[in-house]
C-alpha cells in the first residue's frame, strides 16, 4: 500500500480499528491504576474530511459517515441499546469534535485515545514520517499527557518497553508499504512480550485477498511460543469478497493478551458493523467476519 493516512481517514478500517482500541481503553479504565498507550504509527493525529486527500478517495463516506445520519454529527444511527452502548464512547468523541451540521473532522488514534484517558493516564505517540510528525507535534507538543517521538518504532521497540506505568496498550498501525511489514510487526511483538509480558498488543492489518490473511494467521500461530502468551485474538471484517488484490476488501486486528470481555463484545458488534459498512451487493456471498482465538 502507498499509505498516507489522510487519504483513508474515517474509512471502514478506521472504524473497526478505533472501536477496538476504544473497547480496550475502556477495559483498562476499570482499574484505578494508571496506564499508558504506546501508538507506534501515530500519523498526524487529526484529519479533515473536507480536504483534498480525503475527498480524493471518499473513503469516509463508506466508513464513519455511515454511522451518522445525513452526515450530521448530532444524529448517530440508533441500532439497539446493547450495540449503542458499545459504540457510544467512540462515536461520542467523534461527535464532540464536530460542532457544525456536517461531520468534517476525524481523530487519529492518539487524539481519540486522548479524549478517553483519565488525568493520570499517558500516551507515547511515535511517527517516522517527518511531515506527519510535525503535525503530530504541533497538535500535542504542549500536552503533558502525551509524549511525541519522531522514530522508527520497529527499530526502537526495545527502548520503548516496558511501559511506564506498567499497564497498557501497544497499538501497532503500520503503513504496510513494505512486503515484510507483518513479519516486522511480529518481530516487534515477540521482542515486546519478552520485555513487557503483561501488555496488550493490538496490530492492525489490511486485507485484500483472504489467502494472505490466512497465511499471516498461520505465521502468527507458529511464532506464538516465542511470545509466551496464553491468548491471541484474530478479528476480521470484510466489506467485499476478499478475492481482488487491487483493493482493500477487509480489515483485521490481532490482539495479544486481549481483555477477557473483548471476544464476546466483538462477537456481538462485528456482524452489525459489517451490515452497516458493507460495500458488496446483498446477494454476494462470502464470509463477512472472522473472530477466533489462536
Amino acid at each position: 500500500m502507498n499509505y498516507l493516512h489522510a487519504y483513508h481517514a474515517g474509512n471502514f478500517a478506521d472504524v473497526v480499528k478505533h472501536l477496538t482500541m476504544t473497547l480496550i481503553i475502556e477495559y483498562l479504565k476499570h482499574k484505578d491504576t494508571p496506564f499508558r498507550l504506546l501508538d507506534t504509527h501515530a500519523g498526524s493525529g487529526i484529519y479533515q474530511l473536507t480536504e483534498k486527500e480525503a475527498q480524493a478517495t471518499g473513503e469516509a463516506d463508506t466508513g464513519i459517515l455511515r454511522l451518522f445520519e445525513n452526515m450530521d454529527p448530532k444524529c448517530k444511527i440508533l441500532i439497539n441499546s446493547q450495540i449503542d452502548e458499545v459504540l457510544a464512547p467512540y462515536l461520542d468523541v467523534v461527535s464532540a469534535m464536530n460542532t457544525g451540521e456536517q461531520l468534517q473532522t476525524y481523530p487519529g488514534s492518539p487524539l481519540l485515545a486522548k479524549q478517553l484517558l483519565r488525568s493520570a493516564d499517558r500516551i507515547t505517540a511515535c511517527e517516522l514520517r517527518i511531515s506527519e510528525y510535525e503535525k503530530l507535534n504541533r497538535l500535542f507538543g504542549r500536552d503533558k499527557q502525551i509524549l511525541t517521538r519522531n522514530i522508527d518504532s520497529w527499530k526502537e521497540i526495545k527502548g520503548l518497553l516496558p511501559l511506564e506505568p506498567k499497564r497498557g496498550l501497544i497499538l501497532m498501525d503500520p503503513p504496510f508499504e513494505q512486503p515484510n511489514e507483518f513479519e516486522r510487526a511480529l518481530d516487534a511483538i515477540c521482542l515486546g512480550t519478552k520485555r513487557f509480558s503483561g501488555g496488550i498488543y493490538a496490530l492492525w492489518y489490511p486485507i485484500k485477498a483472504r489467502h494472505q490473511a490466512d497465511k499471516w494467521s498461520k505465521l502468527l500461530v507458529k511464532r506464538k511460543p516465542e511470545m509466551g502468551v496464553e491468548t491471541i485474538l484474530r478479528s476480521e471484517l470484510y466489506v467485499r469478497a476478499p478475492d481482488n488484490d487491487t483493493q482493500l476488501n477487509g480489515t483485521g486486528m490481532i490482539i495479544v493478551n486481549p481483555p477477557y470481555t473483548l471476544f464476546n463484545t466483538l462477537d456481538t458488534v462485528l456482524p452489525v458493523l459489517q451490515r452497516i459498512l458493507q460495500q458488496a451487493s446483498k446477494t454476494e456471498r462470502f464470509q463477512k467476519t472472522v473472530l477466533e482465538t489462536l
